[in-house]
C-alpha cells in the first residue's frame, strides 16, 4: 500500500530455543514497529535486548499468531510493552486475557491474489497426474500441533493403492523434526501413493503446490489462522480440515470439518499454558 517498511533481522544462535539479538534501536525514520513473534520465552528478551522499549515516540504493534485457547502469565506480561495487538482470527481473540488492556485490533490476513497462479498444474509442479491431496507440514512449529502423522494415517485407511489417488507431504524444516518424519516414512512402507517433498521452501512454491492440488488437507490440532488453508480456500480447493481453532474463521462451508474433543495439552507441547486444550480428532 506505498507505506516505507525497514525490516529488522534477528540472528538465531545454534540453538533450537536460544538467540542472539542485534540493538535495533538506532534513527529510524519511521514510526511503527510492528512486529510478528512467535511468544514464546523469547519474545520477552526481543522486545528488551532489540531495543523496542527504548522508543516511547514509536507505535508497537503485536501481530498476534498465538495457537492456544489461553495465555500463560509471562505472555499475558508481554502484551502491556503494545499500544495495538492485531489478532487475524476470531479464535486469537477469544485467548485474549481479560486482564489486558492493550488496544486489540481483529484484522483480514492478506493473500496472494490465485488469478496470478491460474497456469499452474500438476506437471509444472513435478506431480503426477492423480487425484492429490496436499497437506503442508512445518516442522519448525512443534508436530503436536500440525498433526501431520493423523493426515497420514486418514489417507492409508481411506484409499488403496490402486484407487488413483496420492497423497502429496511437503515438509518444511523438516530437520527440526526428524524423529516424526523417520516414523511417518516407516508408516508409508509400501505405499507409492504417498510423496514425501522435503527442502528449503519458498513462498510461490507453496502457492502453486496449493493450486495444483485438488484437495487439501489439515488434522491440525491447533492454529491462530491457517496460511495455506486460507490459501487453498481462496484457490477453491475443497478442504478437509479440524474444525477447531484459526481456520474457522475462513472455512465456513467450503469443505469439511472433521469432528474433535478437546484435550489437555500438558508436556505435549513445552510451550502450552500449564491449563491449554487443543483439539483431538
Amino acid at each position: 500500500c506505498g507505506l516505507p517498511v525497514q525490516q529488522v533481522k534477528i540472528r538465531q544462535s545454534t540453538s533450537s530455543k536460544s538467540y542472539e539479538f542485534r540493538p535495533t534501536a538506532s534513527a529510524f525514520p519511521l514510526y511503527e514497529d510492528l512486529i510478528a513473534v512467535n511468544f514464546n520465552g523469547e519474545a520477552g528478551r526481543l522486545i528488551d535486548q532489540a531495543g523496542f522499549t527504548r522508543r516511547p515516540v514509536r507505535r508497537r504493534i503485536l501481530l498476534n499468531m498465538w495457537d492456544f485457547n489461553e495465555v500463560n502469565p509471562e505472555t499475558a506480561a508481554m502484551y502491556r510493552h503494545f499500544d495495538e495487538i492485531w489478532c487475524p482470527s476470531e479464535f486469537v481473540l477469544q485467548s485474549m486475557p481479560k486482564s489486558c488492556r492493550t488496544k486489540v485490533v481483529p484484522i483480514n490476513i492478506p493473500l496472494e491474489d490465485p488469478a496470478n497462479f491460474a497456469g499452474i498444474t500438476k506437471s509444472t509442479m513435478g506431480i503426477p497426474e492423480d487425484f492429490i491431496f496436499l497437506s503442508i507440514f512445518d516442522g519448525g512449529r512443534f508436530a503436536g500441533r500440525d498433526n501431520p502423522l493423523a493426515v497420514l494415517n486418514a489417507y492409508l485407511q481411506s484409499f488403496q493403492t490402486t484407487a488413483g489417488t496420492r497423497l502429496v507431504m511437503r515438509i518444511v524444516n523438516g530437520t527440526l523434526s526428524t524423529r516424526l518424519i523417520s516414523q511417518m516414512r516407516y508408516v508409508a512402507q509400501g505405499r507409492p501413493d504417498v510423496t514425501f517433498v522435503e527442502g528449503a521452501s519458498y513462498q510461490g512454491e507453496m502457492i502453486g503446490l496449493i493450486n495444483a492440488a485438488d484437495c487439501y488437507v489439515s488434522m491440525h490440532r491447533t492454529t491462530a489462522f491457517g496460511i495455506n488453508m486460507a490459501r487453498a480456500a481462496l484457490a477453491g480447493k475443497p478442504l478437509i480440515a479440524t474444525g477447531y481453532s484459526g481456520n474457522l474463521a475462513f472455512m465456513g462451508d467450503l469443505g469439511l470439518k472433521v469432528e474433535y474433543s478437546l484435550q489437555r495439552v500438558n508436556e505435549d507441547d513445552s510451550y502450552a499454558p500449564e491449563h491449554a486444550q487443543w483439539a483431538k480428532a
